[in-house]
């Protein structure tokens, strides 16, 4: 997949079959990364927490806006495949649509939200340098408010509910 595949909230639950023939029969983690004191930013650690309250520690890694300091960590752990949850404001798009998209052959088409220190494509990179077989793929959830502060606007909200229900469904049938 190289494209960027579109799910709409009226759709979002075609979802699942994507993310279980992406991971199936595949080693991989989740990468949830933002910055919770942005509004709408802090979706991915938002759903990275939600997702780790259901026990999914041995796959989830709750960034935040650090996802670089998780390198050392995806070189020495056994995987094929990052699933990268992050926030991206693209007007084109409406609030709450989600996008998927392998990392970073399409990261010019998408513009991640980058609060956090250094931009996705720079960190899949730099692991591909030394990991070229590790593929990376971007979930990310277009926002609208980017503003301080703290909780989710109610369209990210909603989404980000809805995708907790499917990424914890889809990663303990595939855990």
């Amino acid at each position: 997949m190289s494209e960027v595949v579109v799910f709409r909230l009226s759709d979002i639950e075609k979802l699942e079959g994507y993310l279980h023939s992406l991971i199936r029969s595949r080693k991989y983690v989740v990468m949830c990364i933002g910055n919770v004191l942005r509004r709408d930013d802090g979706v991915g650690p938002y759903i990275g927490n939600k997702l780790l309250d259901y026990g999914l520690q041995d796959v989830v890694i709750n960034c935040e806006m650090c996802p670089e300091n998780y390198i050392g960590k995806l070189l020495s752990i056994d995987v094929d495949l990052v699933l990268m949850i992050d926030a991206i404001f693209d007007e084109r798009y409406n609030v709450g649509t989600v996008l998927l998209t392998k990392l970073p052959t399409a990261v010019e088409d998408i513009i991640p939200v980058t609060t956090h220190t250094i931009p996705l494509n720079y960190l899949v990179n730099i692991v591909k340098t030394f990991r070229p077989s590790v593929e990376f793929y971007l979930l990310g959830i277009v926002v609208q408010d980017l503003r301080f502060g703290e909780g989710l606007s109610p369209g990210v909200h909603q989404v980000a509910e809805k995708l907790i229900k499917i990424l914890k469904k889809v990663l303990s049938e595939h855990g």
